[in-house]
Parts: C-alpha cells; sequence; structure tokens
C-alpha cells in the first residue's frame, strides 16, 4: 500500500532517573532548575528537545500528525508544552500511558503500540509512522525532509532506520546494524563485542514504519506479552524484529546526542549554542 501521510510518535513516557541523580549530585548547583523535569522538555538552545522535533516537522506537507506519548507522572508538563502547539497539524494529541514510576513503565513498544489502538481512526490505513525518541536529537547538519522523502518515494513498502559510524567507540554500548551495497540492513546487533562484528555503523531510536509495518506491531506485543519487559522496553527491539517480516533501509547521518546523563546534556548544550 503506498504511503501518502505520515504520523510522527514521539516517545516520552520514560522517567529519566539516571540524568535526575546526575543533576541532584551535581555539586555546582547549576542545573537544579531541571530536577524533576522530563528529557523532552529539557531545554536545549532557545527550546525544548521536543519543540526541536515539531518544528522540524511543522511544514512537511506529508507530516499529518505529531503524536507524543508521556505517562502519568509528567503529563501536567507536557499538557503545558502541547496548549502552545494546537492548530499546526491536522491532529497533536498527548497519549498518557498512564504509569507514574519507572518500575511500572509499560516499555517503548507498547507505548507505540498504545498510540496506534488509540489513534487508528485518525491516522489511516495509507499512513506510515515515524517514531523519535524523545530524548535524542541529531546533529545540525541532518535534514529530515529528505530523510522523509527517501521514504515516500520508494517504490518497496519498507522500513528505515538511520545509522552513523561510531569509530573507535565502544559497540557495547549501541545498538549496530550490518548493512549490504544496497544499505539494506542485513542484521541488528545489540551491543555487541567489538570482535563479534566488523560494523561501526550506530542505529539510534528514530525509524520510519510504513502502514504495513504498522500492522505488524500488534502480532510483535501478542507475541511478547507474557514475555519480560526487556523483550519489549527498547524500540530496537521491535525494528530487529521487523526486519524478520518486511525489508529494513539505512540512511546515514553524520551524528546524534543521547542524553542519558548530565554529562550527555551538558555536550548537547555546546553543540546547540
Amino acid at each position: 500500500m503506498p504511503t501518502t501521510q505520515v504520523s510522527a510518535i514521539v516517545l516520552g513516557a520514560g522517567y529519566g532517573t539516571r540524568l535526575q541523580k546526575g543533576i541532584e549530585a551535581d555539586s555546582s548547583g547549576e542545573y537544579k532548575e531541571l530536577i524533576g523535569i522530563p528529557k523532552p522538555l529539557l531545554p536545549v538552545g532557545n527550546k525544548s528537545l521536543l519543540s526541536h522535533w515539531f518544528e522540524s516537522l511543522k511544514d512537511n506537507a506529508f507530516v499529518r500528525d505529531f503524536y507524543v506519548i508521556t505517562n502519568g507522572f509528567f503529563a501536567k508538563q507536557f499538557e503545558v508544552w502541547g496548549k502552545s502547539q494546537e492548530g499546526i497539524f491536522k491532529h497533536t494529541s498527548l497519549i498518557n500511558d498512564h504509569t507514574m514510576s519507572n518500575e511500572t513503565r509499560l516499555g517503548a513498544v507498547a507505548d507505540i503500540d498504545m498510540v496506534l489502538q488509540a489513534k487508528k481512526d485518525e491516522m489511516g490505513p495509507d499512513t506510515g509512522i515515524l517514531v523519535i525518541a524523545g530524548d535524542t536529537l541529531f546533529h545540525q547538519d541532518f535534514d529530515i525532509n529528505d530523510f522523509i522523502k527517501y521514504n515516500l518515494t520508494r517504490t518497496e513498502e519498507a522500513c528505515s532506520v538511520v545509522y552513523y559510524d561510531i569509530g573507535n567507540e565502544d559497540t557495547r554500548k549501541r545498538g549496530i546494524i550490518e548493512i549490504d551495497e544496497n544499505k539494506k540492513v542485513i542484521s541488528f546487533l545489540e551491543k555487541p563485542n567489538p570482535e563479534d562484528t566488523h560494523s561501526r555503523n550506530a542505529c539510534p531510536a528514530f525509524y520510519y514504519i510504513p502502514p504495513k509495518g504498522i500492522a505488524l506491531v500488534r502480532q510483535f506485543m501478542e507475541e511478547h506479552k507474557d514475555k519480560p519487559l526487556t523483550s519489549r522496553d527498547a524500540p530496537g527491539r521491535l525494528i530487529a524484529w521487523l526486519h524478520t517480516h518486511i525489508p529494513v533501509y539505512a540512511y546515514a547521518i553524520s551524528g546524534r546526542y543521547d542524553i542519558g546523563s548530565l554529562e550527555d546534556y551538558k555536550t548537547t548544550l555546546k553543540a546547540f549554542a
């Protein structure tokens, strides 16, 4: 089925426990005003991470919907943000997964599925989804409109991921993909030992999933509903599983900023200063 429109889904239901602990332990007190703020709403430059993604997509004619999945603990903060964004996309919605702690989180794939189930009538059958990690930004040379065009002009219905070369960084800290000469993904490796792969292509949580793939998300959830949370917590688990059912291609980027710790946040601030 050809894709004619895209719905963006930003994953914002995490609890950022490592970052919050880092802020609380920081003796300088420079970042104390960020205690209790969810990572997608952290200021970077003159706007939040979430607003960076929102503004990069708002003028794309193919992106019709902008959905943010959050949790019950941070929902009110996201609601304040959402009130200032109404009317830009046909549908801009916050979906609350109603969890209240990191220990009771549903996992990223369950959150994606929750959005798809809640908004399936709005999205329609010819809609692809763009899944975005709410704690991540890419280097400023990334052209999100080109990425969307790359997917919508493809004759083959396929998923897409992005990747960047980590060089000498430790592969055991990243999800790694192996690709062929046509940039088709051959395999997904979760934090492999460096000697177990020649690839140094890291694959962050940013995926395009076409209508055919969307229909499979529910199947993934059914197959994993009785398995440990780790099997459906990271969104990469879903895309690796989809790879066994539908082609997945890789789109090169120069790099990303992943805000997992206070040091990561400081690095991101410098890049966007």
